[in-house]
């Protein structure tokens, strides 16, 4: 079955039920560790087992607020729960056509980092790094 292919535009990150806002590009992560498991018996060959599993999500965003009530999330509300210690996220990776899918999983908010320059636009880096699984599940 073919698949048409999702442009980067067509995707959105959800924060807290939050449209994070301003999003100019992202990197979503998902990592699995081996375990070597190679033994004298194994022929010369390493042998492996998979173990634990982590994701992450990083990205630049332009510097914004959200407006009150707006569902928006900006560089004002992520820096008042990163400065909480709470900072716990949901995350959803999604498109907007049925059947297209949708990541979801809670993280932390782990770092921001604000850059600008004279006569240039202020942006901000982030970092949410996934606590638990990621499941997905498709728009109906």
């Amino acid at each position: 079955m073919a698949t048409a292919p999702k442009l980067a535009k067509e995707m959105t990150i959800t924060y807290d039920s939050d449209l994070l806002m301003l999003v100019t590009d992202h990197t979503f992560e998902v990592n699995k560790e081996e375990v070597d498991t190679t033994t004298f018996d194994d022929d010369g060959w390493r042998s492996f087992l998979s173990d634990l599993k982590d994701w992450k999500i990083s990205g630049t965003a332009q510097t914004g607020k959200g407006a009150p009530g707006a569902n928006e999330a900006g560089w004002d509300e992520l820096l008042a729960e990163i400065k909480s210690g709470t900072a716990a996220v949901a995350v959803i990776f999604q498109g907007t056509d049925t059947g297209d899918s949708v990541e979801t999983g809670t993280g932390f908010l782990t770092s921001m980092v604000s850059t600008g320059s004279v006569g240039g636009i202020e942006t901000f880096t982030f970092e949410i790094r996934g606590t638990g699984a990621i499941a997905t599940t498709q728009l109906s």
